[in-house]
């Protein structure tokens, strides 16, 4: 019977064969989508095309090292714990031939640098796909099928889904503080249509950007909004003051400066496909879109709560990504975004447009807005 350290050099080595299994099977999905056939298909011909062939294939290679790293990690598990019961009673058997002996029993004692090690490495290890069928339709929809691995995998007493693809509950920016676990997310966010949320734009491997629904600033961001009620002056004869007529009141766009960093390749990721999504975000549907023409889509801002920038109807205006010169820059290699280096701190400025329908405005009112319910909820400012 293998000991807890060989089971967890076999876990390191199979966990490396489970990633390399998991890229080609990416890269075979983005190779397939590429193809003529698969683009001029119908919907049950691209079903067709993502269960067989080269994406079938990569697949179960996929699935079949996958299960060998679930069991390698429940066979390392029990063996721990025996090993674990087995160190209990050695001890205890000393303590029982020695009454006056100071030896503690292995329950008391701290874990060896071994078992941390091994639990820091299962815990932190990069997410790297999920066994359930995969179809390259869900992949391009944006769907989360690359959540983790299989949830039968445990580790210390924790499921793999919570080490690995668990997703992290949602928290408040920095320097908010909220009162208990169900509480809204108050953070800083740019909700965008689901079909903007594809390979490239859901956030890499964790599916970031996918699972909030569009852009999160990671740090709590500088944001200015400035209000205005214009007045036209009129000037009498022989008057010392002008006159002034109301004209109309508006928001000028909403500026947000957010810094972004990048510490691991899944930060990385994370800053390319923000950035590309704002690209996206920017631009009118043309050439072969079937909605050729359509301006950019209207987003939704939310910031700070109910009471702040709370579901507020908005369109990127445009945005400035900073490349700085005098940081590090890290450096991506993987199927979806090639080899790409991205700057390890830098900075993303947003401006949004508040953006009403003519039918919108004509139900608001100043009694609605005052009432802090209807107009509030409409996300008018």
């Amino acid at each position: 019977m293998a000991t807890a350290a060989e089971l967890d050099a076999q876990w390191e080595a199979q966990y490396l064969i489970v990633k390399q299994k998991n890229d080609e099977r990416i890269a075979a999905m983005k190779a397939l989508v590429g193809s003529p056939a698969y683009q001029n298909g119908t919907e049950a011909e691209k079903d067709a095309l993502g269960k067989t062939g080269e994406v079938e294939a990569a697949r179960l290679a996929f699935n079949a090292e996958n299960q060998k790293l679930t069991s390698i990690a429940s066979e390392l598990k029990t063996t721990k714990a025996a090993e674990a019961e087995l160190a209990a009673n050695e001890s205890a058997a000393k303590v029982a031939e020695s009454p006056e002996s100071t030896v503690k029993t292995a329950g008391a004692t701290n874990e060896s640098a071994s078992d941390v090690e091994s639990a820091d490495k299962q815990a932190n290890a990069e997410v790297v796909g999920a066994t359930p069928a995969i179809t390259v339709d869900s992949v391009i929809a944006g769907s989360p099928t690359l959540s983790g691995i299989n949830d039968k995998v445990t580790s210390l007493g924790r499921s793999a889904s919570e080490l690995f693809g668990g997703k992290k509950p949602d928290t408040p920016a920095a320097g908010v503080t909220v009162g208990n676990s169900k509480a809204k997310d108050l953070r800083v966010r740019i909700k965008v249509p689901g079909d903007y949320l594809l390979m490239t734009t859901r956030g890499g491997k964790q599916g970031n950007l996918f699972n909030i629904g569009g852009i999160i600033f990671p740090y709590t961001p500088q944001i200015s909004v400035d209000y205005k009620a214009d007045y036209s002056p009129v000037s009498l004869t022989h008057n010392n003051f002008a006159v002034y007529f109301y004209k109309s009141s508006s928001v000028a766009p909403i500026s947000i400066s957010g810094k972004f960093t990048v510490q691991n390749h899944d930060d990385a990721e994370v800053y390319l496909a923000t950035v590309h999504l704002l690209r996206s975000l920017t631009k009118m549907r043309f050439g072969k879109d079937t909605d050729a023409g359509a301006p950019p889509p209207v987003c939704q801002l939310n910031a700070y709560g109910d009471y702040m920038l709370d579901n507020v109807p908005v369109v990127i205006q445009s945005f400035k990504n900073d490349l700085p010169d005098n940081v590090d820059y890290f450096g991506v290699d993987s199927a979806i975004y090639g080899k790409t280096l991205v700057p390890m701190v830098s900075t993303i400025i947003v401006n949004c447009i508040p953006m009403y329908s003519r039918k919108e405005m004509l139900e608001s009112s100043v009694t609605g807005w005052l009432d802090g319910t209807k107009g509030r909820k409409a996300g008018y400012l």
